[in-house]
C-alpha cells in the first residue's frame, strides 16, 4: 500500500529506488524513507507526509548531492552514505515533527535555504569523487 502511494505521489523517482526505501523502512521501523529527485530549489532536501509517513526528497541538482552524495553512491560507499542519509533523515524529521508549524516555520525555511546557498558556495571548487574512490 505504501509503495503505491509512494508511486503515485512520486512518479519521476525510480520504483527500485521507492522499493528499496520501503523495504528499509519496515526492516528498521524508520518515521519515514529518504528519496532522489531532482528541484529547482537551492535547498539540498525538502519533505512532506504521506499519511504519517515522512518523505525526505534530496534534491540531486544540489551540489552537495553531485560533489559528495553521488560519490559515495558511484563508489558504494555504503556505510558513509548511510551516515549522510541517516544525518538528513533527522534534521528532516525534527525540522517537521518540532517547526513545521507557527512562526517558527518561517524562520527555519530561511535557515535552510541559507544552509543549502553555503553549501553550494563551499562545494563550488571542490571535487572529491577521486578521495570517495579511493576509500573503496
Amino acid at each position: 500500500m505504501l509503495r503505491n502511494r509512494l508511486c503515485e505521489k512520486f512518479p519521476d523517482i525510480e520504483k527500485a529506488d521507492i522499493d528499496k526505501a520501503v523495504e528499509l523502512y519496515d526492516k528498521a521501523y524508520l518515521k519515514g524513507c529518504l528519496l532522489y529527485a531532482p528541484s529547482e530549489s537551492d535547498k539540498l532536501w525538502s519533505y512532506t507526509n504521506v499519511g504519517e509517513f515522512l518523505i525526505i526528497l534530496v534534491n540531486t541538482n544540489h551540489l552537495f548531492f553531485e560533489k559528495m552524495i553521488k560519490p559515495l553512491q558511484d563508489a558504494g560507499a555504503e556505510s558513509a552514505l548511510s551516515a549522510v542519509e541517516l544525518f538528513l533523515s533527522s534534521l528532516a524529521y525534527e525540522e517537521f515533527t518540532q517547526f513545521s508549524k507557527g512562526k517558527n516555520s518561517r524562520i527555519i525555511e530561511e535557515f535552510r535555504s541559507y544552509v543549502g546557498l553555503h553549501l553550494n558556495r563551499y562545494l563550488a571548487d571542490f571535487d572529491f569523487t577521486d578521495e570517495f574512490r579511493n576509500e573503496k
